[in-house]
């Protein structure tokens, strides 16, 4: 993989990762498109490593409310909202992790097909389409704060589970993780707000786990893997900013469902790629 090819794929890594339209999908079809032969790990851990701190960086408070929140709770068993979004964090984690394991192979065949990616990338469209109508009417003008836990108390830890599968799941190339699981929070009737923030934090342990996965894979650190880290990390860092805010927008707006058109259209572009190619 060359400098410009690890540019192009490290913008589409940050912005696909957070946007609801699968990262792992317009990866591997643009892997394809650039003539990528061989694929490299060390891009892979550089590029969900610079999402992760982006995610850290906007959702920081948050995060710092939970780590504090949990660590107190030892002393005054006091069930705050940010304790409990680290318990049905954990427990919305769990789903995610045995689907990825138990599963490894099967995902990982999925990635040279492409006429499964189109597929996939059209069922996440026709998602969104009806996820916006699940919201409550009184929450169209509401902004959506992350830094607000409240209402995370209405996520229970059976809604957790649902939703952990739906990122397990969403590890099929083509299928959004974050347009899965914030989709499938409004279905069972969790506010837009809760369901960013509960995203955004199943998406710490999913993203940080996928990296140490593929590190332990890298068996030496040449200057062309330091390299491939260095830019992989720095792009996809600033990419997924932009990413996740738009996230953010769309949410508060209630325009997941924009992204079906996208999808579609994307989605039908790939399935006739692999018609003529």
């Amino acid at each position: 993989m060359d400098l410009l090819q690890s540019l192009i794929l490290g913008v589409i890594q940050g912005l696909t990762e957070f946007l609801p339209v699968s990262s792992s999908g317009h990866l591997v079809v643009f892997q394809k498109w650039l003539g990528v032969e061989q694929h490299s790990l060390a891009f892979d851990v550089a590029a969900h490593l610079g999402t992760l701190m982006a995610v850290i960086t906007v959702y920081r408070k948050s995060l710092v409310a939970v780590l504090r929140g949990s660590a107190s709770y030892l002393k005054t068993r006091k069930l705050t909202p940010a304790v409990w979004l680290f318990v049905v964090t954990f427990v919305g984690s769990l789903p995610t992790a045995f689907i990825g394991l138990a599963f490894k192979e099967q995902f990982e065949s999925l990635f040279s097909n492409l006429t499964a990616v189109s597929i996939f990338l059209c069922i996440t469209g026709v998602v969104l389409f009806f996820s916006d109508r699940y919201q409550v009417e009184s929450e169209h003008s509401a902004r959506v704060d992350l830094n607000d836990l409240k209402d995370t108390k209405m996520i229970s830890l059976t809604k957790a589970l649902l939703i952990g599968v739906a990122q397990g799941l969403a590890i099929a190339p083509g299928v959004s993780r974050s347009g899965s699981t914030i989709a499938v929070a409004l279905f069972l009737g969790v506010k837009r707000q809760a369901a960013a923030q509960f995203s955004f934090a199943l998406s710490v342990p999913a993203v940080l786990g996928a990296a140490l996965l593929q590190l332990k894979d890298i068996s030496e650190f040449s200057n062309e893997v330091l390299l491939s880290l260095g830019v992989g990390f720095v792009v996809s860092y600033m990419a997924g900013l932009a990413g996740l805010l738009g996230l953010l927008f769309l949410v508060q707006k209630g325009r997941l469902r924009y992204f079906s058109f996208y999808l579609w259209i994307f989605g039908g572009a790939v399935f006739l790629s692999t018609l003529f190619r």
